[in-house]
């Protein structure tokens, strides 16, 4: 095999092989955002999909700018913003939805995201102008 022929079948290679991992965290996100009330380990997550953790973490974080669990919690609670603007359920009823039994510990996970309480959001705080509108695709089911 000639040098150049080398050099090309390496930058397919590479090519591929940069397809198939853009695939493959697609997957992982889809699966991340399937079941908005379970949180999913690295470790479940890399024997599903056959990949190491440590590759996971790293091609997610360089993807999306956050683990694979940051973002599984941002659009939690980017979804549960939606809900306590456009629905009256209680906040504990929506922090079921998200996996959360405990009232105190959702307001706590929803201030580190959206940047105030779920009450205060509810209120009229200045929404997050990231939060989805209800009915806007988020990934997550309405209902509990």
């Amino acid at each position: 095999m000639t040098e150049d022929m080398t050099i090309i079948a390496e930058e397919a290679y590479l090519a591929a092989k940069e397809i198939l991992e853009k695939a493959r965290l697609e997957q992982v996100k889809a699966r991340l955002l399937a079941e908005p009330d379970r949180t999913l380990t690295l470790k479940s997550l890399s024997q599903q999909f056959n990949v190491s953790e440590a590759q996971i973490k790293s091609s997610f974080t360089g993807v999306y700018g956050m683990s694979p669990a940051a973002y599984a919690r941002s659009q939690r609670m980017h979804g549960a913003a939606a809900l306590l603007r456009e629905t009256d359920r209680t906040v504990l009823d929506i922090a079921c939805q998200f996996g959360y039994d405990n009232a105190s510990k959702f307001a706590r996970a929803f201030r580190d995201v959206i940047g105030v309480s779920p009450r205060e959001y509810r209120a009229g705080a200045e929404y997050d102008s990231c939060a989805p509108q209800l009915g806007e695709k988020t990934g997550f089911p309405l209902g509990c």
